[in-house]
């Protein structure tokens, strides 16, 4: 959990200590820049991510300040946070204004790049190289929902009405996919499937076949899932290790879709509404968290999750 005042932020659940607080103003003044907005953020196993909107004094007019993009990565370990660096994106002076700044960052697993979401592009920063790497466009067409997945080499993008697909690897325009009518609200990426979901609770799956264009990628499943009682703007995450896709439910529940079999299984454990679903582990493991603070975790076991007593 990452909140920020001010331009400090606190950081919990770090060892040693229950919190750790770090000012990012500092950070950003050692820089030579001022922190005029703090954004998104983003947790990995070894990392922290926040996309900062920074200000530069002009050398020529003292007076005069001008604004700059930028993500301030701190790793971290048993030890705790690490000493913070900043990486400037001067390439995205596009996303500064209120329209187009930043609404999601997210790591990749293995946590070297980081993919920085807006209302109508994708940039993909190499952290490792502190350099922005690629530009994943969508010819003005506003961005729903992202995913991408390192074991196909994937990324896609829901639009309204299709998804956009790139390689994760070079950020290369694969092509793009008609879904059913409506805002693609969720996509996700995992064990060669592709999942849409729409504002209208349509649920489409397909195969990713690299072999063929995306357009050709044969259709596996789709449904309603209205009969689920599935949130708008549902969460959602396909499983590396399984066909499974698991979905958030109203109702504190997960929803469980076998996507070979058709089978379900429902969840119920939870004590308040569901924020967040993902597979972790290449799978093997479903984490679940809710609105009263309680993280589950579910382990795979041929072929479906446990789910206790």
């Amino acid at each position: 959990v990452v909140g920020s005042v001010l331009g400090t932020v606190r950081v919990t659940g770090l060892p040693p200590a229950k919190g750790q607080e770090l000012d990012l103003a500092a950070v950003t003044h050692q820089a030579g820049a001022l922190v005029q907005h703090i954004g998104a953020y983003a947790v990995s196993h070894c990392r922290v991510a926040w996309n900062v909107r920074l200000l530069y004094r002009d050398a020529d007019c003292p007076t005069m300040y001008y604004g700059e993009v930028g993500i301030i990565v701190a790793d971290h370990d048993a030890s705790g946070l690490g000493r913070p660096r900043v990486i400037k994106l001067p390439e995205a002076s596009d996303m500064l204004g209120s329209e187009w700044a930043p609404r999601s960052l997210a790591l990749t697993p293995d946590s070297r790049r980081c993919l920085v979401r807006n209302k109508y592009r994708v940039l993909i920063v190499d952290l490792e190289q502190a350099a922005l790497e690629a530009r994943l466009e969508t010819g003005w067409k506003v961005v729903h929902s992202l995913a991408w997945s390192h074991s196909i080499d994937l990324v896609a993008l829901g639009l309204s009405g299709e998804v956009a697909l790139f390689r994760l690897s070079d950020g290369e325009f694969l092509g793009w996919r008609s879904t059913p009518p409506g805002d693609v609200t969720c996509v996700c990426v995992g064990g060669g499937y592709l999942a849409e979901v729409t504002e209208n609770d349509v649920l489409q799956v397909v195969r990713v076949d690299a072999r063929r264009p995306p357009v050709d990628w044969p259709l596996v499943r789709r449904e309603s899932l209205s009969c689920h009682r599935v949130l708008k703007e549902t969460e959602a995450s396909l499983s590396d290790a399984a066909p499974l896709l698991a979905v958030r439910q109203r109702r504190k529940q997960v929803l469980v879709l076998d996507l070979r079999s058709g089978s379900t299984q429902l969840l119920r454990r939870h004590t308040d509404r569901v924020e967040l679903v993902r597979f972790i582990q290449g799978g093997r493991v479903l984490v679940t968290a809710d609105a009263d603070n309680r993280v589950m975790f579910w382990p795979l076991s041929g072929g479906r999750l446990v789910t206790g007593s």
